[in-house]
């Protein structure tokens, strides 16, 4: 992130931090009130950080391969994992688009090299390559290309793309969870016979996992009839409707999804599988990113989609998800990272950039006041706290800092103005250096700025 001019919106009171104290500019038409709240910070039940930051590789060579050239922006983005999957990888030659062939595979495989990621390989379910009915056979085979013929090592490999949409879809009129059980077993063993060293993520359901799905539920059936089958519980989220996707809903989301990680665990912990890990693998605000039907104040292309995706990949390292993953990279709807045609970074970028860059090795709790959300954490080095703020509402506001069970004392009073509709980085040191911070507003967003250093 560049150094930009400080916009006024740091108060620091008391003494704490050289150079800083005693000043308070506001924004124009920003005022600011306050304090009016408290964040409170805790490290008394630290523990390390382990999701995986991560993205899917979309659109490779069809509908544009809009993914082609942005491997310098993506390494911005410190990706642990990059998912090939999708409805397009499972049928590949649908619709007249070129198949994921080992020629795709080798172009995918290079990229996540080139941007640092490790790759999740997602092998058919519906179609091979050649366009025939997919079997164990066929996915065997592309393990043994991958880890044997070209020695990648490709650790993560999924089984199909939400086969609860299979017959909605009519990929499959009639297709069941039980059939859908009994070919994941089948091309689990086959796989793992190739390369015994390998983890399977399933089941990689769209929405049927849900404990409101009733009838509709395929988790259930999936995590007693699979067992031994996988190694990562992974299933999908888009939350809202093109229609829904407005600020409200961005803002209020995260509870949502909070809860949905909770109910999937409580699933697991019932089945005797608590242990195992789970992971979202595709993700964004709606699964309708048509150009035509992003109108939304929070559709995808949008500065409070940022905010959500910022909010929704802070709650996921804090509920310790094995990894986070949104839908997509790049592509010629809205739901990419970045826009297709300009190769520009959007909201959605930023905002992931900035949680990724700046959570630390070890999470804190925090507890936010009304209208934010705050993810804390500690550096590499212990030496200092980090806090990722939202500011979920259309108000500024000054919030006090409280920082406790640190190895440091914390600083004697510390206060921070936060603009409205914000995203905030503050890196506070235990030795009493200046306080580090970043922050992104819809100000910057609207004339494609990315986020600022202000300090």
């Amino acid at each position: 992130m560049r150094r930009g001019a400080a916009l006024g919106i740091v108060a620091l009171l008391g003494a704490a931090f050289p150079g800083c104290h005693g000043s308070s500019t506001e924004p124009s038409g920003s005022p600011t009130v306050g304090p009016v709240g408290t964040i409170q910070v805790s490290g008394a039940h630290s523990v390390p950080a382990a999701t995986r930051y991560g993205e899917n590789y979309w659109c490779w060579s069809n509908y544009g391969a809009y993914v082609q050239g942005t491997e310098s922006l993506v390494a911005g983005l410190r990706l642990g994992v990059l998912r090939a999957g999708g409805h397009n990888n499972d049928t590949n030659t649908s619709n007249g688009l070129d198949p994921f062939d080992e020629g795709q595979i080798d172009a995918y495989v290079a990229y996540c090299r080139s941007v640092g990621a490790e790759p999740i390989l997602q092998v058919p379910l519906l179609r091979n390559a050649k366009g025939a009915t997919a079997t164990p056979r066929d996915a065997a085979d592309m393990v043994s290309y991958c880890n044997r013929t070209r020695g990648y090592g490709i650790r993560y490999w999924e089984v199909g793309n939400e086969p609860d949409l299979y017959s909605d879809q009519g990929d499959v009129p009639g297709y069941g969870v039980e059939p859908f059980c009994d070919e994941f077993n089948a091309f689990s063993a086959a796989m793992k016979h190739v390369d015994s060293g390998i983890q399977i993520l399933g089941p990689e359901l769209s929405w049927k996992y849900y404990p409101q799905s009733g009838a509709d539920d395929w988790l259930s059936p999936f995590l007693a009839r699979c067992r031994g089958s996988f190694d990562v519980v992974a299933i999908h989220r888009y939350p809202f409707a093109a229609k829904d996707s407005t600020i409200a809903n961005a803002m209020s989301d995260v509870t949502a999804f909070t809860s949905v990680v909770r109910g999937v665990r409580a699933q697991l912990d019932a089945s005797g599988l608590g242990a195992v890990p789970l992971a979202v693998t595709e993700a964004n605000i709606s699964w309708d990113g048509a150009p035509e039907n992003s109108t939304q104040t929070a559709s995808p292309q949008t500065f409070y989609a940022g905010l959500w995706v910022a909010d929704t990949l802070g709650a996921a390292i804090q509920q310790g998800l094995w990894a986070m993953c949104y839908w997509s990279l790049s592509e010629s709807w809205t739901l990419g990272f970045v826009e297709a045609t300009t190769r520009k970074p959007r909201p959605s970028y930023y905002a992931f950039q900035m949680v990724a860059t700046h959570t630390g090795a070890t999470l804190l709790s925090a507890t936010p006041p009304a209208g934010f959300s705050v993810y804390a954490s500690r550096s590499a080095a212990n030496d200092a706290t980090a806090l990722v703020v939202i500011n979920k509402s259309g108000t500024a506001s000054r919030e006090a800092i409280v920082l406790s069970d640190l190895p440091s004392a914390p600083p004697a009073s510390l206060a921070y103005d936060f603009p409205a509709y914000s995203l905030t980085v503050l890196s506070i040191p235990d030795d009493g250096r200046t306080m580090q911070v970043w922050s992104y507003t819809k100000a910057m967003a609207d004339v494609g700025s990315p986020p600022q250093q202000l300090q």
